[in-house]
């Protein structure tokens, strides 16, 4: 759970002696083999102070991945783990851009630092008095409340919401009744206003009726979040896939796009869509941009001539009907000692199947173990990305 902040720590951690202290032990390397050692070594340097500083140089260390210039926020482990990685928060924030929006679950002001950079005002709110006491060091300028989410405490402005979605043990929670606050309340709460609520994307979306638009939303491949628009923050479509890279690019695909796509045999190529458009319902919509074919209906491998840009692919070597001895002999034909298995449509656990096949050799290769109609089909194949493609 983390160590328990105070807002004493809040402010010692915040005073000149505090940033002293903490880059000092930032210096201790804090790996396993000697964290013990270290931790002695802060006690000493740090007193009673030592637990809160470690925890923040610890916290501060894995934030790296989530936000710009760590080494000067404060975090509750708990919210770290709930904080949005700076692009991901930075695109959300571009329709608030102009506006006088309102955070109401601020946290420690991840989300809301964003929304600063483009909102004409951002205001924070937060029931958590730690959290607000780090926000007000993380953003500063913002104006910051106490207060419940599912109290207004503003008019007119656009509403922005990212619910607790961890119970006391910290599981993940998946309905939306769990959520603290639960997403229909906040829905019920700021009916009429123009609201954003980041949410988990494994929820069920015919569970959340009144967004006007669900966005799902990847970033390097990885799904982060989605989001739940109304108003005039949500556009003309009523489900959306944005894909972010670190490096700046992005694309996006709707469901007001095109959805022709045909049932193809295996072709050169196969492709598995980026998550965030899986999610979102969107498998067909991305195959019809792209010329390319389902391998069956109901999965979303995708396969044709030609990879869209951008995507890691994998081009087809060989491929037939799915046995684990034809598998593991067209692998040792082929020398294949390191293989990465894909499944979708099998009850096939790959950490179970991969030493069943004994693999030997020094060739590199990916499988795709699927299902065309009723039959389990595998789809030996070389992995390529983007930039090898030219």
């Amino acid at each position: 759970m983390g160590y328990g902040f105070t807002l004493g720590d809040v402010a010692f951690l915040r005073s000149p002696d505090g940033v002293a202290a903490a880059a000092e032990i930032d210096r201790l390397p804090l790996t396993s083999a000697g964290y013990l050692a270290d931790v002695a070594k802060a006690r000493t340097l740090a007193g009673d102070r030592a637990a809160a500083l470690l925890e923040t140089v610890l916290l501060r260390r894995k934030a790296a991945s989530k936000v710009d210039d760590p080494v000067r926020w404060l975090f509750t482990d708990a919210a770290l783990q709930q904080a949005t990685p700076t692009p991901v928060a930075r695109h959300r924030a571009r329709r608030l851009a102009g506006r006088t929006a309102h955070d109401v679950t601020c946290s420690v002001g991840v989300d809301l630092a964003a929304v600063a950079e483009v909102a004409d005002r951002a205001i924070g709110s937060d029931l958590d008095p730690v959290r607000l006491a780090m926000a007000r060091g993380n953003v500063p300028g913002v104006a910051l409340v106490r207060a419940d989410a599912l109290t207004p405490v503003t008019r007119s402005t656009a509403v922005l919401a990212d619910p607790g979605r961890r119970d006391s043990a910290g599981r993940r929670r998946w309905r939306p009744e769990d959520f603290a606050p639960p997403l229909n309340a906040l829905a019920d709460t700021y009916r009429g206003r123009d609201l954003a609520v980041k949410c988990a994307p494994g929820i069920d979306f015919a569970d959340v009726p009144w967004a006007d638009e669900v966005e799902v939303v990847s970033l390097d491949g990885a799904v982060r979040e989605a989001c739940l628009w109304t108003g005039g923050l949500a556009t003309e479509a009523k489900r959306r896939a944005t894909v972010l890279r670190s490096d700046g690019t992005e694309w996006t695909v709707t469901d007001d796009q095109d959805d022709t796509c045909p049932v193809l045999p295996v072709g050169e190529w196969i492709i598995d869509p980026d998550g965030a458009v899986v999610r979102a319902g969107l498998v067909r919509h991305y195959a019809a941009a792209h010329g390319l074919g389902q391998l069956d209906e109901r999965i979303a491998y995708l396969t044709g001539p030609e990879p869209p840009p951008g995507v890691r692919a994998f081009r087809v070597l060989e491929h037939g009907k799915y046995t684990e001895k034809a598998l593991k002999a067209t692998l040792a034909k082929r020398g294949i000692g390191r293989l990465e298995i894909l499944v979708r449509g099998l009850e096939v656990d790959p950490n179970a199947l991969r030493p069943r096949l004994k693999l030997k050799g020094d060739g590199d290769a990916s499988v795709v173990l699927t299902r065309i109609g009723r039959a389990p089909v595998a789809i030996v194949c070389e992995a390529v990305s983007s930039a090898d493609r030219g």
